[in-house]
């Protein structure tokens, strides 16, 4: 789980920075020991319920070890023309894929939360407001940039495409964490199953 600390630190960053300007470099630091203790409580908490979730509910559980997520692919990608690739702003990152999706979101209770049975669109990443698990679910485990390789940390070898269909249970972490949200109460892992209907 070190490496979903470090992707969630990266990810938090600014805002620590930006709410920490006029604190001392140890208050700084010991907010950030508290959030990693956060953290970790509610991963460590929330494991168990997760493994016996998808156990019960999935023909092929594949645990993701860092970061906690069981998935499954229900579809393999249908077109192979969408490629993911890494761009440079002084770091690299993924440039975020703007897709169509039919998806569904049910707390652990059964309960749907979210979601379309039509095509609804949304961008992938570049905090967009909707959960990080989404991109660890859409994104390659790698990707090559100037000949070299960086690992991204998604699932798949080749990322989601179109025609795609996936399911995966998160913890709290990686959905809404600790905020509340309509129909989702704060620290809430989530069932989402996902559908790709266009990418680009």
């Amino acid at each position: 789980m070190n490496n979903l600390f470090k992707f969630l630190c990266v990810a938090s960053v600014s805002i620590l920075a930006f709410s920490s300007c006029t604190k001392t470099d140890n208050s700084y630091e010991e907010e950030l020991i508290r959030e990693r203790e956060r953290v970790d409580s509610t991963l460590n908490a929330q494991k168990n319920s997760l493994k016996i979730f998808a156990e019960q509910n999935f023909n092929n559980p594949i645990l993701d070890t860092a970061t906690g997520i069981w998935w499954e692919l229900l579809a393999p990608n249908e077109n192979e023309t969408y490629e993911y690739k890494l761009a440079n702003a002084g770091y690299l990152y993924v440039v975020p894929p703007t897709v169509k999706v039919i998806y569904k979101a049910e707390l652990l209770s059964g309960a749907q939360v979210e979601g379309s049975l039509t095509p609804v669109e949304k961008i992938i990443g570049g905090g967009q407001g909707f959960p990080m698990a989404w991109q660890f679910a859409f994104y390659p485990k790698k990707l090559t940039y100037n000949s070299k390789e960086y690992p991204v940390g998604g699932f798949t070898a080749k990322g989601l495409k179109k025609g795609a269909k996936i399911r995966f249970v998160t913890s709290s972490v990686l959905a809404y964490d600790n905020v509340a949200k309509p129909n989702i109460p704060a620290d809430s892992p989530l069932y989402y199953t996902i559908e790709i209907t266009e990418i680009k």
